[in-house]
């Protein structure tokens, strides 16, 4: 099913605050089928890329990897993150996992504790399920100082 009518094929699109082929600085491959490929920085307007174009353009920047190849990031999760304007590993390693997560439960309906625990992960470079067995207190008493804590 297209994302606003627009993605016909799978293709380059741009997600922005009015969604696929909006005003953004986020590009997005979407196949119609399957939904989300993939998450990229979007090229300036008068590009156009070709698939090719864009799996050179990621193989070209080793030092840039993308959110999809960490182990517990999926095509939802480099989304969402996508909406808060992260879209490299080395941008969402260089913040604050509570300060995305707390960003994320604003802009993203739905955002889980688990999402926070695979921040952390990524960050530890641990899988997420360790940091919820054997952090999960620490984790709830610095929400709670936060404010956001679940209930």
């Amino acid at each position: 099913m297209p994302v606003n009518g627009c993605c016909e094929r799978l293709r380059f699109g741009l997600l922005g605050s009015q969604g696929v082929c909006g005003p953004a600085s986020i590009g997005v491959v979407y196949h119609p089928t399957v939904g989300l490929v993939d998450v990229l920085p979007a090229p300036p307007p008068s590009e156009h890329l070709t698939l090719y174009d864009m799996a050179s353009t990621q193989s070209a920047s080793p030092s840039m990897p993308q959110l999809a190849s960490l182990p517990d990031f999926g095509p939802k999760s480099t989304l969402a993150l996508a909406k808060i304007g992260i879209t490299t590993v080395d941008q969402l390693r260089a913040l604050d996992p509570f300060e995305v997560y707390a960003q994320l439960k604003l802009q993203v309906p739905g955002t889980s504790l688990n999402f926070l625990y695979a921040l952390i992960g990524a960050q530890e470079h641990i899988d997420w399920r360790e940091v919820a067995q054997t952090r999960r207190t620490e984790i709830l008493l610095r929400l709670d100082d936060m404010g956001i804590a679940p209930k």
